[in-house]
């Protein structure tokens, strides 16, 4: 089109729509699919209404629009994830969460490869934060990687893997389901130390594809039932499954408060025993709480345990 004054005009169909298009299209919604656009320097997207083009400084479309979504320019940054670490330290953990919630919510055909789809994703995340990185946990961020929960009324259900492919209970990776990290306030806790790092016995190149992460060491405590109150919450990963009476509990963070009251919150692992082995008592992941200091014995009923 021209007006009166001789300039061309350009005009087409209102048809720009990334997010429908492309990131809820069937192909996105499968497993290995996201680890190939996080990985890729740049991709072009044919869809039924247009050619779109990605790259990390943004989208390009047919109809010459650009777009720009903080959210996505970190799946389609060139140099994965450089570009979340020009972000404050709270983004940068957000990042890394965010990355994982979505990875839970994609299909597979076959369920085992959950723990192996991204596989390479996880080794350049390890490298770039400088860290050791396994089964969805990183060592630099091990307390709030730990508190996954499950997204959701759905129950999870465990991945049956075999025995040359053990994922341990306490990564995400060993159930099936959509997971979401428990909200623990930035600066507000102070972590824990009755948990040891399952990565503590790894040498070498850190970030490597060859970070087998193991047992995790940790004091579990007895609960003091019943768990009540305003602010308590208790997510089970498979809801119905376990009796309270015979959990115990092992402390991830505390909040940080000027005067220690019953009061104090905790941030906790809910885990069962499996069985007794040479004295050393085996327990496996059930689930995540958020309890008052009330809740939890700090003299009786504490042992030393691996959760496996």
């Amino acid at each position: 089109l021209q007006d009166l004054q001789g300039s061309t005009f350009y005009v087409c169909e209102a048809i720009d729509d990334f997010r429908s298009d492309v990131e809820l299209g069937d192909l996105n919604k499968r497993g290995w699919v996201f680890q190939e656009r996080a990985l890729s320097r740049r991709t072009i997207y044919f869809t039924k209404t247009q050619v779109y083009w990605e790259c990390g400084k943004g989208v390009q479309c047919e109809t010459l629009t650009k777009m720009f979504n903080l959210k996505s320019s970190f799946l389609a940054d060139p140099n994965f994830p450089q570009s979340a670490f020009s972000y404050y330290k709270g983004m940068r953990i957000r990042f890394f969460q965010n990355i994982y919630e979505q990875y839970s919510r994609l299909d597979f055909t076959i369920v085992t490869d959950r723990s192996a789809a991204l596989a390479g994703l996880e080794e350049r995340l390890a490298r770039t934060y400088e860290t050791h990185g396994s089964f969805g946990i990183l060592e630099r961020f091990l307390h709030r990687s730990l508190m996954w929960q499950r997204a959701g009324d759905a129950p999870m259900t465990k991945v049956r893997y075999s025995k040359d492919r053990n994922v341990p209970s306490w990564s995400w990776m060993a159930v099936e389901g959509p997971i979401q990290y428990m909200d623990i306030p930035f600066d507000g806790v102070n972590w824990s130390e009755d948990i040891r790092s399952p990565f503590k016995q790894l040498v070498g190149v850190i970030g490597s594809q060859y970070d087998i992460a193991g047992d995790i060491d940790a004091i579990a405590r007895d609960l003091v039932l019943p768990l009540q109150g305003a602010d308590v919450q208790v997510v089970f990963d498979q809801p119905g499954g376990t009796q309270p009476r015979v959990l115990k509990c092992v402390v991830v963070a505390k909040e940080k408060v000027d005067r220690v009251t019953d009061l104090q919150k905790y941030y906790v692992l809910l885990v069962r025993s499996i069985r007794a082995s040479q004295g050393s008592k085996e327990y496996e992941r059930t689930g995540v709480a958020t309890v008052r200091r009330r809740h939890v014995s700090l003299n009786e009923g504490v042992v030393n345990v691996r959760i496996v």
